[in-house]
């Protein structure tokens, strides 16, 4: 396998996320969100296969090519912010795909993912005081709404002199992120939902009636009856994220896809996006689709 490969899987990793239907609250192929179409995450999603190579092949800063990334979406499209989250957890993965090459082509599936897990923490943990001001940047240009940090405004450039100053690496920065920041948290503990979503899919997938818009639909509920969405918090409050949460909870013990819709229609109306779910949804399809010997 190669940098095309990797590339590739990252690719559609985004967009069999956002194509995937009924997901509660997110843009799907059956509707939009606000002036943030289906399409603006198709755009987005092409353009990211380049950065997705530059990621597997080059030794660029993380936190440069996450700007990157971000920015040439946005060359794309005009429905904003569609995937930042997505390349903050995909791209170290990437560059972790490219330092396990050699050593897991003859390997176990478990063997693989526990190759894949401790490559991905070292990326994050070797980053440094110029990965987080490249990170920094994207906030001073794009309205990104997350919690933020109690020590530093991601809106105000003196954060960022007393970033460098203090020579914070971005993984120091994810680490002092809320603990409801689930992306952060995944930078922080080794992707441990992304891992366990992943092995979720590579169980099922071996099944012959396995489904994979179903099943990330599935995965997708599942994630938010245990979890706490901290863009649901940035945008509205905790209240209101573990109402959320509760409400996925009581799907997932008596699933069907009815209640799923029902509860989609619900946030749809409400304007509540779990966003960072999402993400790890991405970030969990392409350990899948990499590494599971998965054919569409």
């Amino acid at each position: 396998m190669n940098e095309y490969f990797y590339a590739g899987c990252a690719q559609l990793s985004m967009l069999l996320e956002v194509s995937a239907d009924p997901k509660p609250g997110n843009i799907d192929r059956m509707h939009d969100f606000g002036e943030t179409r289906y399409e603006h995450f198709l755009a987005s999603s092409v353009s990211a296969y380049q950065i997705f190579v530059r990621a597997y092949n080059s030794e660029e800063k993380i936190g440069r090519l996450i700007r990157l990334g971000v920015e040439e979406s946005h060359k794309w499209q005009r429905g904003g912010n569609t995937h930042f989250g997505a390349f903050t957890l995909s791209i170290p993965l990437l560059r972790a795909s490219k330092r396990i090459k050699d050593f897991v082509a003859f390997e176990s599936e478990d063997d693989k993912l526990k190759e894949l897990k401790g490559a991905v923490s070292d990326v994050v943990r070797g980053t440094d005081v110029e990965d987080t001001i490249e990170f920094y940047k994207i906030f001073l240009n794009e309205k990104i709404r997350v919690e933020e940090a109690d020590r530093y405004d991601i809106k105000d450039r003196a954060s960022l002199q007393k970033l460098k100053e203090e020579n914070k690496s971005l993984y120091e920065l994810m680490e002092l992120s809320p603990k409801d920041n689930l992306v952060a948290r995944e930078w922080v503990e080794g992707y441990p939902i992304t891992f366990e979503v992943a092995k979720n899919l590579m169980d099922r997938s071996k099944r012959d009636d396995f489904d994979i818009n179903g099943r990330i639909v599935y995965e997708d509920v599942s994630l938010l009856s245990k979890h706490v969405d901290g863009l649901i918090v940035a945008k509205f409050g905790m209240e209101e994220a573990l109402r959320v949460k509760k409400s996925a909870n009581e799907i997932i013990k008596d699933y069907t896809i009815e209640k799923v819709r029902k509860f989609d229609s619900e946030l749809v109306k409400k304007g509540i996006n779990p966003g960072c779910i999402a993400d790890i949804i991405v970030s969990s399809l392409y350990v899948f689709l990499a590494y599971g010997g998965y054919k569409i």
